[in-house]
C-alpha cells in the first residue's frame, strides 16, 4: 500500500508505450466532449509478449471520462484500458475487471504479462485491465519523476531522517507544482471519482454486468462501486483487503510486528527451518542493529538502462526490504534464507528484489497522495498504534504518522466527506480472500469487510503473502468456481491440503545464484554464455568427425593404431610397434581411446546443458522464485556431470600432453585434439565462475 512496499512484480516486465499512440493521441485533458463515456480502439501501450496477436489475443484503447464526473460536460480524461481475450469458444458474456492497489498501481504494467503467458484464468471470460485515472498508461500520469531522480541521486547517501524528508517534501511539492502547471485537478484524483470511472468503463464497452476483482488498494475501490454502482456488478472479489472503516495507516506498524511474528514463528515450528536457521528473529534484529552502526554499499541495476548504481543498505532499509518481501507468497519461504545470507555478507537475493522497486517507474506517487490524502488523511499523529513493537520497528515506523500529514498538507487535496468511511453493506456476491502472512492487509481486515457483506464467502490461505491471485494453482482454481457460480460456496477444500510457508533450506535447493545474472545477461554473463556456446559447439565436432573417421577405416579396413589421426595420414607402419617393448605399446593403446574420451565428454556436456535449460525453462513457466537463488533440490544429482567431465578432461589433458611430448599419430591428430582440450577447458572455466562445478559443495 505504501509508495515503496509494492508487491515484488514479474522476472521480465518491458517498460516502454507505444511511440504511435502518444503522437496520435497527445493531450492528457481534453477539450469538451459529449460522448462520453466512450471507448476509443488504439495501439496496445505495452510490449505484446511473443505469439500473442494484437486484435486478435488483446484489444486496447482509451475510455474517455469526465475529469469529474459532477461536471460532464467539462474537461475530459482517458484511462488506458486492454481486453484480454478469452481462450473459450463461447467466452461468458460478463468479463473479468482487474483493480490494481497502490493506490496509483499500473493494474496493464502489473497484470498484462502474466496473464498472458498463463492463459488459467482466461478459461471462460474475457479479461478487462484498465489503469486508474492518474496511472501510468492512463493520461494524464500522476507519476512523479523528480521523486525517482531524488531517489537515484541520494541511492548511496547515509541521509538523517530530517533531511530525507525535506527532500522527499521538496521533491512532491516539485511533482506538484509541474502537475497543476499542466492543468491537472488533483482533487480529481479519488477514490468517489475513481469508483464512477469504473461504471463508466462498463456502459462505454457495451457491458450488462461485470465480475468486479481488486488487490489492495483494489479492494476498497471495489467496495466503493459495490455502494455506488451496485446495478452494474455480477459479483465481486476482494483480494488482501482495505475496509473503508478501518485506516490502514494507523495500523501500519502493528501489521508489520504481525507479519515479522509469523515469519519468526512458522520457521521455529518447522523443523528443518529452524535447524538450518536457528534463532532466526534474534539474528534478524541483531542484524538490524549492527547494519544501522555500520552500513553496507550493494549494488542495484536498472534493468531498463543496464546500468549499477552503488547504495547505501543499513538495518532500516532490511527491515523496510524485508517487509516488502512479506508481500509475496512466492517469496516468503526463502526469506530465513535471505536473512541467514545477509548475515554472511551476500546480498544477491536483496539486490535483486531493490533492484525492482527502486527502478521501477510505472508507480503514480501523485495518484497515492490524491486519493489517501482525501479519504485517510483524517487522523491525528498519536492514533498510530506503536504500542509492543520491537524497538527496530519502532524507530522506522515512529514518525510515519506526522509524515504522511505533512506530505498531505503539502499535495492540498479537497478531503472528502465522512461517509466514504462508512462500512459497505451489499448482498451481492463477495469472495473475501486473504493471505496469513500479510504485512498490510491482514486476515482481521477480510473479516472486518466481510461483516456486512451478506453473501460473501471468507477464505484465508496458510502461507499467502499479499495478494492471492496467480500465486497457485489452488487460489486461481477458487476464483474460477467462484465466478462460475458466485451465487454457491466455492469449493475450497484445496485450502486445506496447505500449511505454512515451505521454507528453502539446503536439501532443497541447489545454490546458484548466478542464475539471474544470465537470465538478464547481466555484467559479462553474455561473454560467457559466448564462450560456453562457442567451446560446446566445438566440442560437438567429436561427435561428427571421430565416428566418420572410424566408419572409414572399417571400409578401407585401414588398421586404426592411432585413431586420431585424420584422413590423409600417414599409413600404419606394423613393423614400428613390432620392435617397440611392451611398455611403449601401451601408451599408444591408451591414444587410440582419446577420441571416445572427447565423445563422451561432449555427449554428456550436451547431456547436462540440455537438461539444465529445460529445468531453467520449467522454473521461469512456474514462477518458481527459488531461480532467484538457483534450483530445486531435486536436481542436485544433475550436476554430478559436470565433476565427472572435469577429471575427464584432466585425462584428455594428460593424453595430449604425452603425445606432444612422444609424437603420438599425426601433427594434425594432435592440433585437433589438442583444440579439442582447449575448448573442454573453457567450458569447464565458465562452468567454475558460474559455480556449477561447486553446486553439490556449497550451501
Amino acid at each position: 500500500m505504501n509508495h515503496n512496499q509494492v508487491i515484488v512484480r514479474r522476472w521480465l516486465y518491458a517498460l516502454m508505450a507505444v511511440i504511435l499512440a502518444a503522437v496520435l493521441l497527445p493531450i492528457p485533458v481534453q477539450a469538451v466532449q459529449q460522448d462520453t463515456p466512450r471507448f476509443d480502439p488504439a495501439p496496445c501501450m505495452f510490449d505484446l509478449l511473443p505469439g500473442v496477436v494484437e486484435g486478435t489475443d488483446v484489444l486496447c484503447g482509451y475510455v474517455v471520462v469526465p475529469e469529474q464526473h459532477a461536471d460532464p460536460t467539462g474537461p475530459t480524461i482517458r484511462l488506458a484500458v486492454a481486453i484480454l481475450k478469452s481462450k473459450a469458444e463461447n467466452p461468458a458474456p460478463d468479463p473479468f475487471v482487474m483493480l490494481q492497489g497502490g493506490p496509483g498501481g499500473s493494474t496493464i504494467e502489473d497484470f498484462s504479462t502474466p496473464l498472458l503467458s498463463t492463459s488459467r484464468l482466461l478459461t471462460n471470460r474475457d479479461i478487462i485491465l484498465f489503469d486508474q485515472r492518474g496511472t501510468f498508461y492512463s493520461e494524464p500520469s500522476l507519476t512523479c519523476p523528480e521523486y525517482d531522480q531524488l531517489t537515484l541521486e541520494t541511492l548511496n547517501q547515509d541521509l538523517s531522517d530530517e533531511e530525507n524528508e525535506r527532500l522527499f517534501l521538496q521533491a512532491m511539492q516539485a511533482c506538484r507544482q509541474r502537475l497543476v502547471d499542466e492543468g491537472v485537478n488533483l482533487s480529481a484524483f479519488d477514490s468517489a471519482e475513481n469508483a464512477a470511472d469504473v461504471d463508466d468503463l462498463r456502459r462505454a464497452l457495451g457491458y450488462d454486468q461485470i465480475n468486479l476483482y481488486g488487490v489492495s488498494y483494489g479492494t476498497l475501490l471495489a467496495l466503493h462501486v459495490m455502494r455506488d454502482y451496485a446495478e452494474g456488478l455480477r459479483s465481486v472479489i476482494l483480494d488482501s483487503v482495505v475496509p473503508p472503516q478501518q485506516n490502514f495507516i494507523t495500523e501500519t506498524a502493528q501489521s508489520q510486528k504481525r507479519s515479522f511474528r509469523k515469519l519468526f514463528d512458522a520457521c521455529a515450528a518447522d523443523t528443518a527451518c529452524n535447524q538450518e536457521y536457528p534463532n532466526l528473529e534474534q539474528v534478524f534484529y541483531t542484524l538490524v542493529d549492527g547494519l544501522n552502526e555500520r552500513p553496507v554499499t550493494i549494488q542495484l541495476t536498472d534493468a531498463e538502462t543496464g546500468e549499477t548504481h552503488p547504495a547505501l543498505f543499513n538495518g532500516d532499509a532490511l527491515i523496510s526490504t524485508l517487509f516488502q518481501m512479506l508481500y509475496s507468497t512466492d517469496l516468503i519461504p526463502l526469506l530465513p534464507r535471505i536473512i541467514y545470507d545477509a548475515r554472511a555478507g551476500d546480498y544477491n537475493v536483496i539486490e535483486r528484489i531493490l533492484s525492482l522497486v527502486v527502478f521501477d517507474q510505472s508507480m503514480s506517487l501523485g495518484m497515492y497522495y490524491s486519493v489517501l490524502c482525501a479519504e485517510d488523511a483524517d487522523f491525528q499523529p498519536q492514533d498510530v498504534d506503536l504500542s509492543d513493537l520491537p524497538p527496530q520497528i519502532e524507530e522506522v515506523e515512529k514518525n510515519s504518522g506526522e509524515s504522511f500529514l505533512r506530505t498531505c498538507q503539502a499535495w492540498d487535496v479537497e478531503p472528502l466527506g465522512p461517509e466514504i468511511d462508512e462500512p459497505v453493506s451489499s448482498d451481492i456476491p463477495t469472495l473475501v480472500l486473504t493471505g496469513d502472512f500479510d504485512p498490510i492487509t491482514p486476515p482481521a481486515f477480510g473479516e472486518l469487510a466481510a461483516q456486512t457483506l451478506s453473501n460473501s464467502y471468507f477464505y484465508t490461505f496458510p502461507a499467502g503473502g499479499h495478494g492471492a491471485v496467480m500465486s497457485g494453482e489452488c487460489q486461481d482454481q477458487l476464483i474460477l468456481t467462484f465466478l462460475d457460480n458466485p451465487n454457491q460456496a466455492p469449493d475450497a477444500s484445496c485450502i486445506g491440503d496447505q500449511t505454512g510457508p515451505d521454507f528453502i533450506t539446503t536439501g532443497s535447493l541447489v545454490r546458484l545464484p548466478v542464475l539471474p545474472k544470465l537470465l538478464n545477461l547481466q555484467g559479462s554473463s553474455g561473454v560467457e554464455m559466448i564462450l560456453y556456446g562457442l567451446g560446446l559447439l566445438f566440442l560437438v565436432t567429436a561427435l561428427g568427425v571421430y565416428p566418420l573417421v572410424w566408419l572409414v577405416r572399417l571400409i578401407t579396413r585401414k588398421p586404426a593404431a592411432v585413431a586420431t589421426e585424420p584422413l590423409n595420414a600417414s599409413p600404419y607402419n606394423p613393423s614400428v610397434s613390432e620392435v617397440q617393448p611392451a611398455q611403449a605399446r601401451l601408451k599408444p593403446a591408451a591414444w587410440r581411446w582419446a577420441p571416445w574420451l572427447a565423445v563422451l565428454v561432449s555427449l554428456l556436456l550436451i547431456a547436462f546443458t540440455v537438461v539444465l535449460i529445460g529445468i531453467i525453462a520449467n522454473m521461469i513457466a512456474q514462477n518458481d522464485i527459488r531461480f532467484l537463488m538457483g534450483l530445486p533440490g531435486s536436481a542436485a544429482p544433475l550436476f554430478i556431470l559436470p565433476v565427472l567431465t572435469t577429471l575427464l578432461v584432466l585425462v584428455m589433458l594428460g593424453l595430449v600432453l604425452a603425445a606432444w611430448l612422444r609424437g603420438w599419430g599425426s601433427v594434425w591428430g594432435r592440433l585437433y585434439f589438442s583444440l579439442l582440450c582447449l575448448s573442454a577447458v573453457v567450458v569447464h572455466g565458465v562452468l567454475g565462475v558460474w559455480g556449477m562445478l561447486t553446486a553439490l559443495i556449497t550451501g
